[in-house]
């Protein structure tokens, strides 16, 4: 039975799994295994990893290649912040490496450095700023307010399947995918990042899976596309159109691949983030209390479930260059996996990294770090700060009626389904 990272016995009591031994225990394949991360949380593993040494070589196996893993908070904040030497172009994932590279490799944002990565960040940072995520609040608040409202009528709900739509609900307008869409791409995301998950194929081969998802997903970016072309909007489907890299502008292909790593960096976190904490809420009703009170605030709550949870399990970069980092040796044309998870339970950073503490402050990799550190954060922040005072509003407790079902992906830390009841003590008045 999986221990869950949103799950533990007691409020202090740590959240890992048994203790891990040294690198030669520790099953280096199974890491890159989707299916690892339905059956067992992987912290154990990495706290051993972190002990021998916070970086360690992953020898290859079978048709895997090796690959460096770094498990350490340093080590992980000092590779995402040094592009020249670790590259995102030829890959950000495990399944890159398996696959030897990214086929979209320097074509969009998440695949190139800077200064071309720079120039795209440039066009499409201000609509994902600060002051526009608090500027578009309340229409996501109304949004949420209607996405919740069964929840807070009765009976039992499959929370985690609603949460899909979550993302869409906040950054489907500033993206720019037409409303008629945003239930396709919940579905469709999910389906891009883990689609041997039991529940997402649904008994077809992952492959013909991800080729379908890629199919919808496109279509609803295509149709984006020209409906902007007529009808330019404030969005980012409007500023690739219009964006240069090099002194060239972007071709369809090029939008059509930034919309898709657009669309998977925001639809793929947020929501399971939210389900992991409802999760967590469920588990520690004494926490849900104090949160009701204003003992804690929503925002730290959140920022904190953010480091806790981790919605991405690591980021993978290229070595450039000849280095050392943590007195390892790396070599050009090495692969490199921070676990970014790991990272962020790092006790050389945090005290007490594996207890849940919602007053905690300071910096983690929950968003990433450096010049690909997630561009949507802000937005994300407030999606996931309005959705707990929305409930809070009303729900005194939540109640788990089922078994918790984790996402099938080495790259998403996901719940694929949870069902709950909410009951209610307040009179279901929205907050102002």
């Amino acid at each position: 039975m999986r221990l869950d990272l949103a799950d533990a016995p007691a409020a202090d009591a740590p959240v890992v799994d048994a203790p891990a031994g040294t690198s030669g225990g520790c099953p280096f394949t199974s890491m890159a295994d989707p299916r690892t991360y339905v059956d067992g949380s992987l912290h154990g593993v990495w706290a051993g990893l972190r002990q021998e040494n916070p970086v360690v070589w992953t020898a290859p196996e079978g048709d895997f290649p090796g690959y460096w893993s770094v498990t350490g908070h340093q080590e992980a904040r000092e590779i995402l912040r040094d592009h020249e030497t670790f590259s995102s172009e030829y890959g950000t994932i495990l399944d890159s490496v398996g696959a030897g590279g990214d086929s979209a490799g320097g074509l969009t944002i998440t695949l190139m450095d800077p200064p071309d990565h720079t120039e795209i960040r440039a066009a499409v940072a201000p609509l994902l700023s600060a002051p526009a995520a608090r500027a578009a609040e309340p229409v996501i608040r109304r949004r949420i307010r209607a996405l919740v409202a069964p929840w807070l009528a009765g009976g039992t709900h499959d929370v985690a399947g609603d949460l899909q739509r979550l993302s869409a609900l906040a950054f489907g307008e500033v993206i720019g995918i037409l409303p008629e869409h945003w239930d396709d791409l919940a579905r469709w995301t999910t389906a891009s990042i883990a689609p041997s998950d039991p529940l997402v194929s649904r008994g077809d081969p992952p492959e013909t899976v991800l080729a379908d998802a890629h199919h919808h997903l496109f279509r609803c970016f295509r149709a984006a596309i020209d409906a902007k072309r007529h009808t330019p909007g404030d969005d980012i489907v409007t500023r690739l159109a219009t964006t240069e890299v090099g002194g060239r502008r972007l071709g369809e292909r090029e939008q059509l691949l930034n919309l898709y790593s657009t669309v998977l960096g925001a639809g793929t976190t947020t929501p399971h983030v939210a389900a992991h904490l409802l999760l967590l809420c469920a588990r520690r009703p004494a926490l849900w209390d104090r949160v009701r009170t204003g003992e804690v605030q929503p925002r730290l709550l959140v920022d904190e479930a953010v480091r806790w949870i981790c919605p991405t399990n690591h980021l993978v970069r290229r070595v450039n260059r000849d280095t050392s980092v943590a007195g390892r040796a790396m070599k050009a044309g090495d692969w490199v996996c921070l676990w970014t998870a790991a990272a962020n339970r790092d006790p050389g950073r945090h005290r007490q990294p594996d207890r849940f503490d919602a007053e905690r402050t300071g910096a983690h990799l929950g968003y990433g770090a450096g010049p690909h550190i997630c561009v949507g954060m802000h937005y994300a922040r407030v999606a996931l700060r309005v959705l707990v005072e929305e409930l809070a509003v009303s729900v005194s407790r939540f109640t788990v009626t089922g078994p918790v079902r984790h996402l099938a992906s080495t790259f998403i830390n996901g719940i694929s389904h949870m069902t709950m009841t909410m009951e209610v003590d307040g009179d279901g008045s929205p907050q102002n």
